[in-house]
């Protein structure tokens, strides 16, 4: 499998950033959901874990919290950086490029966040990210379903299964479970447009691609990305349910 720091690296050239529309809309979404349950985000400290661009941590920022964002891109960083300077927030933000374990020793931030990141996907790191908790943990990940019309045409015609990364929300609440932590689990449908010059569409496809080891045929990818293009962009969609995982150390003492 490519090498995840590479692929993440390439990926930060055209990930969106945190005043994309579709990207905006599900991060408020979340958000007020939790502020609904009782979060309180201002003035707190707050680990950011593949925080990315900055999607949810600048939002965050702006509503006055304390946000330490890790990451393993550096180009994410950069980007996700260079937009706290430009809302002037940087005072707000603490970014990091590391190992996200290294800075959750136990019950070191108020919040922990983790959202649609494969950072948090197995047993230890959900362990290591529980710790790290003094007040509240947030989840965000796939729920049942998510197809991306584009790598999923792909995928097919390079005679390979589309990837099935959906359940990650509930796997993340029956870890919970197993361990008695009381939470709360609540899913949404979303769904979002995607637009690329046809250059940045090529890289886009072999990266999505090589990610699992498939060696990306130019051949079959350029008829595929020429049906995808209205006018000179080539345009994909992305339907999905994610889900967001919320539990209190006040419930769990």
């Amino acid at each position: 499998m490519q090498n995840p720091q590479l692929f993440w690296d390439s990926m930060a050239k055209r990930y969106p950033s945190f005043d994309d529309p579709s990207m905006r809309k599900d991060v408020e979404h979340m958000l007020s959901w939790c502020q609904s349950q009782g979060v309180d985000f201002t003035d707190k400290t707050l680990l950011d874990i593949g925080c990315g661009t900055g999607t949810v941590g600048i939002p965050l920022a702006l509503r006055g919290t304390n946000v330490t964002g890790v990451d393993i891109s550096a180009l994410m960083l950069k980007k996700f950086s260079d937009d706290a300077t430009r809302m002037e927030i940087s005072h707000r933000v603490t970014l990091s490029h590391e190992p996200w374990t290294h800075l959750a020793t136990p019950r070191s931030f108020d919040i922990v966040l983790a959202s649609m990141t494969p950072a948090v996907s197995t047993l230890a790191q959900i362990d290591a990210m529980i710790e790290a908790v003094r007040e509240q943990g947030i989840y965000v990940g796939w729920g049942a379903y998510r197809t991306n019309t584009l790598v999923k045409e792909l995928f097919e015609a390079h005679d390979h299964p589309y990837p099935d990364n959906t359940g990650s929300a509930r796997r993340f609440s029956d870890a919970l479970t197993q361990k008695k932590i009381a939470h709360t689990l609540s899913f949404f449908p979303t769904e979002w447009e995607e637009r690329m010059h046809l250059n940045d569409a090529r890289y886009y496809a072999i990266d999505q691609l090589e990610r699992y080891d498939i060696e990306a045929n130019e051949s079959i990818i350029e008829p595929i990305l020429h049906a995808h293009m209205t006018g000179s962009l080539v345009c994909f969609h992305t339907y999905a349910e994610k889900g967001i995982v919320l539990w209190s150390t006040t419930q769990n003492p």
